[in-house]
């Protein structure tokens, strides 16, 4: 089984500061399993406490496509799309695209790239009217305008999607609500996504999260179909805020042990 094993620097400045007082502390950072999609109907369906995307947040997450015919596949979802927005990926060019479901055009179009087989880290940040979107640590898209700051209201998230569903591995995907700073966000990265130190509201660990489950409710192990996975994030309060899982079977994902490295 593979694995990644990392310990999160602390002290950074800016932001909410890296210290051991996160989610689940500091020290070694067990990664053995992350989510396999398979491009067909798979998708994980999230209930937010609030309006997280309604001003200044962060979204952060791995994803590693695999080579894949569909022209679309929608990454990350808010709002069923036209109360929200759709993070999308095209596999003929290995670009993604930001659109504003609410206006129904792009914020980012055709940004970044990525290979298939491959890991890679996506960060996206809103700070005030300014969008700025990271790959591997590195810029590759930004606007400023009021089109950026859209207010996004709704609290129904998916990661992947029945309509142009992601096809290939997603791990750590984590959300604030206030832009990451510089250190912190190259921290997440080095980290290999460890967002424990960093408190964010919404954390999810596809596998290696406190209380994540196969379809049988049982401890996930590789090849086991999602059952729920257990938001690490300061919005759970202990009644089950913001847990990823999808209620008809044919749409659950699998764990696999393809993880980041």
């Amino acid at each position: 089984m593979g694995s990644s094993t990392i310990s999160l620097g602390l002290g950074l400045g800016g932001g909410k500061a890296a210290t051991s007082s996160g989610t689940s502390g500091g020290g070694a950072f067990p990664n053995l399993l992350s989510g396999s999609f398979d491009g067909n109907n798979d998708m994980l369906d999230v209930a937010l406490e609030t309006a997280m995307f309604s001003g200044d947040f962060t979204l952060s997450f791995w994803a590693k496509p695999v080579t894949s015919s569909h022209t679309y596949c929608t990454l990350m979802q808010l709002g069923n799309y036209s109360g929200g927005f759709r993070l999308y990926r095209y596999p003929p060019s290995g670009n993604f695209a930001w659109w504003n479901g609410i206006t129904g055009t792009s914020v980012f179009g055709n940004f970044g790239s990525s290979s298939a087989n491959a890991w890679m880290n996506m960060t996206i940040v809103r700070s005030g009217t300014v969008m700025t979107a990271f790959i591997n640590g590195s810029q590759v898209a930004t606007q400023d305008n009021t089109h950026s700051a859209q207010s996004y209201t709704s609290t129904a998230y998916d990661i992947s999607f029945t309509q142009f569903p992601y096809e290939g591995f997603m791990d750590e995907v984590a959300i604030w609500d206030e832009a990451l700073s510089e250190p912190n966000r190259t921290a997440l990265y080095d980290s290999k996504g460890d967002a424990r130190a960093l408190s964010p509201e919404y954390y999810w660990r596809m596998g290696d999260g406190t209380g994540d489950t196969n379809s049988s409710g049982s401890s996930p192990a590789s090849g086991d179909t999602v059952g729920t996975v257990v938001n690490q994030g300061t919005a759970n309060t202990g009644s089950g805020e913001g847990n990823a899982a999808n209620s008809t079977a044919a749409n659950r994902p699998l764990y696999n042990d393809t993880v980041p490295s």
